[in-house]
């Protein structure tokens, strides 16, 4: 899906793993333990724009996992989530938008005269500002930023958890 800040952790790694017996347990601990680092960089990163408040407020971490395909990769999320507060979105008229619902109610969105406007999700705020729109507000990439300032760290972090786990 677009928009989701994802990484995993490399197949040499993993191959290095392969003989420990605990692999299913020490490796989503590993990116669990580490995901903070890159949300606090994210917070951090988007703080210095403008009105991005609401935004810094909705990056969240999800519990690391792994992949149900023939993969099998380890993997941790860290992204915005939710719906803006403040603004709202892109107003559809007519009755042939399509329109998410949950439980027969709107979802995501809100009636209004002459159509349905849907609310801004946060994750679109976090797209506008890395690649721009095509209204003008020019591109303020950040993602790279939070990747490349966090690597080392997030490698460390690991290694640490590796470490405790196989040395318990």
């Amino acid at each position: 899906q677009m928009g989701k800040f994802t990484f995993d952790i490399s197949d040499d790694f993993v191959k290095q793993l392969g003989n420990l017996a605990d692999v299913e347990r020490i490796a989503p601990m590993m990116i669990q333990e580490s995901l903070p680092i890159i949300q606090a960089k994210f917070k951090s990163v988007l703080s210095s724009h403008s009105d991005t408040g609401e935004l810094v407020d909705s990056i969240k971490i999800t519990k690391a996992g792994k992949t149900k395909n023939k993969y099998g990769k380890y993997f941790g999320l860290v992204a915005p989530t939710g719906y803006s507060k403040k603004q709202n979105g892109y107003l559809r008229k007519g009755k042939h938008g399509k329109v998410l619902r949950k439980n027969g109610k709107l979802a995501g969105s809100e009636k209004v005269d002459g159509g349905v406007r849907d609310k801004t999700r946060n994750m679109e705020k976090a797209i506008f500002l890395e690649y721009g729109t095509s209204k003008g507000q020019p591109a303020r990439p950040f993602i790279s930023k939070v990747i490349n300032s966090t690597e080392s760290q997030v490698l460390n972090k690991m290694q640490e958890v590796f470490n405790r786990e196989v040395d318990k």
